[in-house]
């Protein structure tokens, strides 16, 4: 599963983690896919891969 770091344990934002997971669960949807489909499946991989980043990044702006 994680191709991204998870977010760090210490976290105390349930509710951004869980949606770190569930981002990261449509990533590897998304890696399973068929590859070819026009550049939008990379697309949006890239996307969830800098979502989770943003969401990381407003765990730790919030204080963890």
């Amino acid at each position: 599963m994680s191709h991204i770091a998870p977010p760090d344990p210490a976290m105390n934002q349930p509710k951004m983690r869980a949606a770190v997971r569930g981002l990261d669960a449509a990533w590897d949807s998304l890696n399973g896919a068929i590859p070819d489909n026009g550049g939008h499946r990379a697309t949006a991989m890239g996307l969830i891969k800098t979502t989770i980043g943003e969401v990381q990044a407003g765990c730790m702006a919030g204080g963890g």
